[in-house]
């Protein structure tokens, strides 16, 4: 338990770096903002990520019944607590100071709400599906600001962020099989 909510509270550090946005349904939309917005948007986006991969993760460890899926979930916990303290701590190192973000959009709180809701014999398909869907638009979020982006540091912990999450698609795809 305690290392669940290290992870939760890495989680909402990164979120309290990143600024409120609307709901996106495609997170990769073209920014043209003032120099430090788009970093702020980049930190939002995976913030909202991030809170809803792990709230996910710890849903399936408490409703599936695959070893293989809960593995996965209990792999994608330490590994988005260590990318959103990664993220984090290149922000603070690229010198920006972003205001506090809400919470998960209600895009994400809906998919979260699905999974608990969801018949057991279906809660693995709705889970990888979502988490496919999920791991998808996060890498290319975290691969467009590595290329795009501002701040060196934030930028280099982009792309180490994006092969974290390539290793995660990569296993959604395998374990869905």
């Amino acid at each position: 338990m305690w290392f669940w909510s290290k992870a939760l509270i890495a989680s909402i550090a990164l979120a309290a770096f990143a600024v409120a946005s609307p709901a996106q349904e495609h997170p990769t939309r073209p920014v043209t903002a003032a120099p430090g917005q788009a970093a702020a948007d980049f930190l939002t986006r995976a913030a909202q990520s991030a809170l809803f991969e792990m709230e996910a993760a710890r849903v399936a460890m408490e409703r599936s019944e695959s070893a293989d899926i809960r593995q996965f979930a209990a792999m994608m916990l330490t590994d988005h607590a260590a990318s959103s303290a990664q993220l984090m701590a290149a922000a603070e190192q690229d010198g920006l100071r972003v205001p506090p973000a809400a919470g998960l959009e209600r895009g994400r709180t809906d998919d979260v709400e699905r999974l608990r809701r969801v018949g057991e014999a279906d809660f693995d398909k709705v889970f990888l599906t979502q988490q496919a869907r999920a791991h998808e638009s996060a890498l290319e979020l975290h691969r467009a600001y590595a290329r795009d982006g501002e701040g060196f540091a934030l930028k280099a912990a982009a792309a180490e962020v994006a092969r974290v999450i390539e290793r995660h698609l990569a296993h959604v795809k395998v374990v869905g099989k």
